[in-house]
């Protein structure tokens, strides 16, 4: 992040709040750096749109995998880092309150959370791939 501010070349942020631009942000706090300036571009757009701002404008962007993958082929942007504890954004699983949502089926939610966090969930979640390439990785349900 620092060798990015440090060049001057165009980063493209979601800056929507989302999840992929909270990453983002704690990434320019680890490094220092404040986020600003000609060469920051704040899309407030989704993701697809901001992979198509910043092969456009060609510059950096922080995505998710699932998208890069979708993209990739109709783009010129290259995957330049991936992996590492840094990079780690995590989903979770958790049902609806049924206290302040009465509507919610909470029977099914919990069958469809035990589902995902069984060992045939998470090797469903492991072994579903893009072209060759994993989306997601299932972490081992901690146990209390």
């Amino acid at each position: 992040m620092q060798k990015i501010a440090a060049s001057g070349e165009r980063f493209i942020s979601r800056g929507d709040d989302s999840g992929t631009h909270k990453k983002e942000m704690q990434l320019w706090h680890k490094a220092g750096v404040d986020p600003a300036g000609r060469w920051y571009v704040q899309a407030g757009q989704g993701m697809g749109a901001v992979l198509k701002i910043g092969d456009e404008m060609q510059g950096y962007v922080l995505t998710d995998r699932g998208t890069q993958i979708a993209f990739s082929n109709n783009m010129s942007l290259q995957l330049l880092f991936e992996g590492g504890a840094e990079l780690s954004n995590p989903y979770h699983i958790m049902a609806v309150n049924p206290v302040r949502h009465p509507h919610v089926d909470r029977a099914s939610a919990g069958l469809y959370m035990d589902f995902i966090t069984s060992d045939a969930g998470r090797e469903l979640i492991d072994n579903f791939t893009i072209d060759g390439q994993p989306l997601f990785f299932a972490k081992p349900v901690p146990t209390e």
